[in-house]
């Protein structure tokens, strides 16, 4: 999404999982922060995307909360995705952690992706992309709407480069992170300073488009508009 941009791939999940602890020490690490035992990250993060969550809730005090309230502190954006339950993001975390720019899911059709949490702690919407044609619930499957990413084909060890169609608020992040790496790269190529985590969130939801979804199920200001995104990034002062 972001051309050009550099990425700093911090694991923090293994194929059994992985704990609060783990995610908290790798978001402290990729913003900056000092975590021991570790040698000191000499890249940090400008904005932080993570298609990763479980249940619960985010106090401020916990391993969580603290973590991307420290990586905020250090001027850094944490994009989490909502979840895939078709629930309240305030069950979710970290996307309903404080701070955060909590990403929705919406489908080929621009709704909601049936899957996708919603509520009041959602920032914005992006392309997740749907599971059956036309965006519907249930029927037959499709991959006309999917999310296509570039996999390795191999089930247990690498095999052939390939694509592969998929769908979640998993893919509707990185969409919203790339157009934060985008944003600030343009303010860099202008002479200006980055975006402040609230001035990035400021943007991103006054650039969105509107989204036609039921009033019950708000996925925030709309659906990210990178273009105009990046744009309004540039007259911010």
């Amino acid at each position: 999404t972001a051309f050009n941009a550099q990425v700093v791939p911090v694991r923090v999940l293994g194929h059994c999982g992985g704990s609060n602890a783990d995610i908290a020490d790798a978001i402290t690490w990729a913003s900056g922060g000092h975590v021991d035992g570790v040698p000191d990250n000499t890249h940090p993060a400008n904005v932080i995307s993570m298609s990763l969550g479980g249940s619960g809730e985010c106090p401020a005090e916990s391993v969580l909360g603290s973590a991307i309230s420290g990586a905020i502190g250090r001027g850094v954006a944490v994009v989490v995705a909502a979840g895939n339950e078709n629930q309240d993001v305030a069950t979710s975390s970290p996307a309903n952690c404080a701070g955060v720019v909590a990403v929705a899911s919406t489908g080929i059709t621009g709704q909601r992706a049936f899957y996708s949490n919603y509520g009041s702690g959602i920032t914005l919407a992006a392309p997740g992309g749907g599971v059956y044609r036309n965006d519907a619930s249930d029927g037959d499957q499709a991959t006309t709407g999917s999310i296509w990413s570039a996999i390795n084909e191999g089930a247990t060890t690498p095999a052939a480069a390939g694509y592969g169609a998929m769908a979640g608020t998993s893919q509707a992040t990185p969409h919203v992170a790339g157009a934060v790496a985008l944003m600030q790269s343009y303010r860099l190529s202008l002479g200006q300073a980055l975006l402040t985590p609230a001035q990035v969130s400021s943007v991103l939801t006054s650039s969105a488009a509107a989204a036609h979804v039921p009033s019950d199920q708000p996925i925030g200001a709309g659906i990210l508009d990178t273009y105009k995104a990046v744009q309004m990034a540039g007259s911010q002062r």
